[in-house]
């Protein structure tokens, strides 16, 4: 469930509120305690790991000047996208860059591949960003953001969702908001009384990767990193290379 960029101004309550849409929506579709925790005689499952696809979420701090004045304030409106290590870009909706006021460069388009085949995207003007440690029961103040990182060009989506009542934007911050620093993902519980359910979630800690805090480890998954510029068309051909 991706919630909206604005979140804050439709629920006022906050992050409190994120619970509430959470146990909606286990009304509503019908989720079960077994379906929440994965709890199947077939199921594969990994100690400390959501079972069903879920996938973590950041905040995120848009600046046009390293430390410079935020393109919102945190203290009023705050903006949360999907951690995604599947995702080799940052990718803003068009819901959110029209919110913020981004720009995008012009005469500029970027072709992504996915699952889904190839995707038309525009690119942003240079941006800086700031990512903060994610609960869904905290909210972060601009001092819990981390350092700048940047200055960068972002995919933008070029169309609003077709239908927004079923339909939420799409915010992903990829591998570069990871890059050199470990990601520490912690399932937690919150506990719903009156149903007598109990809705897990991520917790989201960016760190260095010498922290002593990190974990020990009980699973280890070797990964690789594969540079496909090389192979990225550019037109014109002379063009330079996009840094996204």
């Amino acid at each position: 469930m991706n919630f909206p960029v604005h979140f804050n101004k439709l629920f006022p309550g906050g992050t409190q509120s994120c619970v509430l849409l959470l146990v909606l929506s286990a009304l509503v579709l019908g989720i079960t305690q077994e379906t929440l925790l994965g709890q199947d005689a077939n199921n594969f499952q990994i100690d400390g790991t959501l079972p069903f696809g879920d996938i973590p979420y950041i905040w995120i701090l848009f600046r046009r000047t390293p430390g410079g004045e935020p393109l919102l304030d945190p203290q009023e409106v705050l903006v949360q996208a999907f951690y995604d290590s599947g995702a080799s870009g940052i990718l803003l909706s068009r819901e959110t860059r029209d919110f913020l006021g981004i720009n995008a460069e012009p005469n500029a388009n970027f072709v992504d591949v996915g699952v889904g085949g190839e995707q038309d995207f525009e690119v942003s003007e240079p941006l800086y960003i700031a990512l903060a440690d994610h609960s869904i029961l905290e909210e972060p103040t601009e001092d819990d953001f981390h350092e700048d990182l940047g200055p960068w060009r972002l995919m933008l989506t070029i169309d609003e969702v077709e239908d927004p009542y079923t339909q939420q934007p799409i915010d992903i911050v990829g591998i570069p908001g990871m890059a050199g620093k470990s990601v520490v993902l912690t399932v937690e519980v919150e506990i719903i009384d009156f149903l007598e359910i109990e809705i897990p979630y991520y917790v989201t800690q960016i760190m260095e990767s010498n922290d002593p805090c990190i974990p020990e480890l009980d699973i280890e998954v070797k990964v690789q990193f594969t540079d496909f510029l090389y192979f990225t068309p550019k037109q014109p051909r002379p063009a330079a290379g996009v840094r996204l």
